[in-house]
C-alpha cells in the first residue's frame, strides 16, 4: 500500500494533462478519446520494471476521475453562458457607453470592476455585470497583454487582457451557441 498515495497523485496530475488534452480534440468524444489515451499510457506504464498493474491501475483511475470533474465543470459553465448570454448582449448594447469608461470601444474587466462600484446599481445589473465579467474570455477577444519578468527566477509570463466590443456583444449568443454544439453537441 506504500504506492497508493504516489499512484494517485500521479493519476491527479495525469488528469490534468487528460483535460488539456480533451481539448486539443474538437468534437463530442473529446473525454473518450482523452480516456483512451490515459488508459493505454497506464498499460505501457506497467511494461516499465518496477512499475505494478495496481499501482498504474488507481493512477489511471484518479486521471480518469479528474478528467470527468473537469469536463463536467466546463459543460456546466459553457451552459451558463450560453443560458446568460442573450441577457448580456442585450444588457452591454444598451448600457456600453455607460460601462466604457477608457472610451476605447471595449468592455474591459477594469471597466466593469469600476462600474460595479456603483452604489446606485440594482440586484440585477450587478448579477449581470459580474457575469459579463466571467464571461470576457468567451465573449470578447484579447485587447492587451502585459508581460511580467521575475527579478528573482527570471520567469517571463504573460498576462492577456480580454474586452468585448459592441460588435462581439452582438455575435455573442450565436458563437457561444455554436460553441456548446461543436463540444458537446446537444
Amino acid at each position: 500500500m506504500d504506492y497508493l498515495l504516489p499512484a494517485i497523485l500521479a493519476g491527479i496530475a495525469g488528469g490534468a494533462i487528460g483535460s488539456a488534452i480533451s481539448l486539443v480534440f474538437q468534437s463530442r468524444r473529446r473525454c473518450t478519446y482523452a480516456s483512451g489515451i490515459l488508459v493505454g499510457a497506464g498499460l505501457i506504464a506497467t511494461l516499465f520494471p518496477g512499475v505494478r498493474f495496481a499501482e498504474a491501475g488507481y493512477a489511471v483511475a484518479a486521471a480518469l476521475v479528474v478528467l470527468l470533474v473537469c469536463s463536467m465543470v466546463s459543460r456546466h459553465s459553457l451552459r451558463r453562458s450560453m443560458q446568460f448570454a442573450p441577457l448580456l448582449r442585450d444588457y452591454g448594447l444598451k448600457h456600453f457607453k455607460r460601462l466604457d469608461l477608457g472610451g476605447d470601444g471595449y468592455l474591459t474587466r477594469e471597466d466593469l470592476e469600476v462600474a460595479l462600484l456603483d452604489a446606485e446599481l440594482s440586484a440585477e445589473d450587478r448579477k449581470l455585470i459580474k457575469r459579463l465579467a466571467w464571461d470576457l474570455c468567451v465573449a470578447g477577444q484579447v485587447v492587451d497583454t502585459t508581460v511580467s519578468v521575475s527579478p528573482a527566477s527570471g520567469t517571463v509570463v504573460h498576462y492577456e487582457h480580454y474586452g468585448v466590443s459592441r460588435e462581439d456583444l452582438q455575435t455573442y449568443p450565436q458563437r457561444i451557441a455554436e460553441r456548446y454544439a461543436r463540444e458537446y453537441g446537444d
